[in-house]
């Protein structure tokens, strides 16, 4: 009887794989969507991090000053499920209150600023105003880097970025595949970042079907060697890996594996460290 169940069980499996890579396109692999395939580019890591305080609308204006065309983010949702620019679960680092962010609604957010070298300084900006706050003819891109990925939230960043950016201005970065597919199921334009692709999950690659798989592959610097830039490369993926934890110090190491996506800690000092398009 066990045996018998066991038989079941596995056929189902066995089925329920097999309608998952029906409805996602099959084994291989796709053309990527957006512009940025082709470009060497640096994402100023929430703007300025340096210089003024992480993920403002002013680290981004300096970024941009700075000749930075694309910067790096991170979303969180308020308890009345509004999208906003920022990192951290709790706020006692950056605002000054230890409360969840995910326990404050927006207006409550709204009354305490952003501290830098703790001072006070900007509030707390929706996704929303950051991504139609540059001209779309400046053509600045933003990646996303999603803290609470889930359907509703995956939803939302479709309907705010079409409205208020450009698909191919955009790309959201997780490391869950499953919202990362539901995203691509949903509006396929819209660009995909599968984060923690460090070495030795080479593999993941192939188990991701055809219509879902992410249009770039991301990790630490550090997390990544040799056999994985190999890998890359006789995969032609070379020119979807992003890295980010880059510094002035580790600079020349990314360079040297031919990576030509960073994210990086941005500075002032350093307004254009490395190569962009």
């Amino acid at each position: 009887m066990l045996m018998r169940i066991l038989k079941i069980g596995i056929l189902i499996l066995v089925a329920i794989a097999a309608l998952i890579y029906t409805l996602g396109g099959g084994f291989g692999d796709r053309t990527i969507q957006g512009n940025l395939a082709t470009k060497s580019i640096q994402f100023a890591h929430r703007g300025l991090i340096n210089d003024t305080a992480e993920n403002s609308l002013i680290g981004f204006e300096l970024a941009r000053k700075s000749n930075y065309v694309a910067f790096e983010t991170d979303v969180s949702a308020t308890l009345d499920k509004q999208l906003v620019l920022f990192h951290d679960k709790n706020g006692k680092r950056l605002l000054g209150i230890d409360k969840p962010i995910d326990e404050l609604t927006y207006s409550k957010l709204q009354q305490y600023d952003i501290l830098y070298k703790d001072k006070p300084t900007q509030k707390v900006p929706l996704l929303s105003t950051a991504l139609s706050h540059f001209e779309k003819s400046d053509s600045v891109y933003w990646y996303l880097d999603i803290k609470t990925p889930s359907k509703w939230m995956a939803d939302s960043l479709v309907s705010i970025i079409k409205r208020e950016s450009d698909v191919n201005q955009a790309i959201i970065a997780s490391s869950n595949i499953l919202f990362l597919s539901y995203l691509k199921w949903k509006e396929p334009e819209i660009q995909t970042v599968l984060e923690g692709y460090n070495a030795g999950k080479e593999w993941t690659h192939y188990a991701i079907p055809r219509n879902w798989k992410p249009d770039y592959y991301a990790s630490f610097l550090n997390k990544i060697d040799d056999a994985h830039i190999r890998f890359l490369i006789n995969n032609n993926l070379l020119h979807r890996k992003i890295v980010y934890g880059v510094t002035q110090e580790n600079l020349d190491r990314a360079k040297s594996h031919g990576i030509t996506k960073m994210v990086i800690d941005a500075t002032l000092d350093i307004p254009k460290i490395i190569y962009c398009d």
